[in-house]
């Protein structure tokens, strides 16, 4: 795969490896490649990661996982090497599932796993202070308290926007969680790079910003 990433609006570039890991991140991330590449990517919630990788290093492929990968047909379409990942991945998922500790099996949506993850946290061990509930918090999910709350608010923001299409996007703040338009359009120029309006309108039109529409489907 002849593809490279730039994180966060940075001017260098890096080239992608045929798998990699990628933390999640509060800032706008893009990648390009002078041909055509195909590409498919799994997103895994901290409990799933931690059970599958038992490794403790975020950012790499456990060899069970690397060798899952491996396994799948080299020059196979997309879709069939999707097909035997699920294949292959299933039972490994299901014996890591097994081996108990938490669990997060309910809704897709990031906010429901937020409050999930604050609440547990927040009942959770000894010291019931403010600086050993961000501690906690970090140790499982990785994130702080406001980078989880601005997940929470940008899906929920593209979940209004994909409910009602053609709807202003001032129209939407409070019901966003946003506190005014301001607060909305810095959040979501910090998170993707754009303002609300353009970033819809590259949604709607732009061929680059497909993962945009494949997350709206959920809704």
């Amino acid at each position: 795969m002849d593809a490279k990433v730039v994180v966060d609006g940075t001017k260098g570039e890096q080239p992608l490896p045929q798998f990699s890991v990628m933390l999640p991140k509060d800032g706008p991330i893009t990648s390009w490649s002078p041909a055509s590449v195909a590409v498919f990517s799994v997103g895994l919630y901290p409990e799933a990661w931690a059970k599958l990788e038992r490794t403790g290093n975020l950012g790499a492929l456990s060899a069970a996982l690397h060798q899952i990968l491996c396994d799948t047909p080299p020059n196979a379409k997309v879709d069939q090497k999707w097909s035997e990942f699920c294949t292959t991945i299933t039972p490994v998922w299901q014996n890591a599932r097994a081996s108990g500790g938490g669990d997060w099996s309910c809704s897709t949506r990031l906010s429901d796993w937020s409050r999930s993850i604050l609440a547990r946290v927040a009942m959770a061990g000894p010291g019931r202070s403010i600086r050993a509930f961000e501690r906690r918090l970090k140790r499982w999910s990785t994130q702080s308290r406001q980078s989880l709350k601005s997940y929470s608010d940008m899906e929920n923001l593209h979940r209004l926007s994909a409910l009602n299409a053609g709807v202003d996007a001032a129209a939407l703040v409070n019901d966003a969680g946003y506190s005014d338009q301001s607060h909305m359009v810095r959040a979501v120029r910090r998170a993707t790079g754009f303002s609300p309006v353009q970033l819809n309108r590259h949604i709607e039109m732009e061929e680059a910003f497909w993962c945009y529409r494949l997350l709206g489907e959920r809704f």
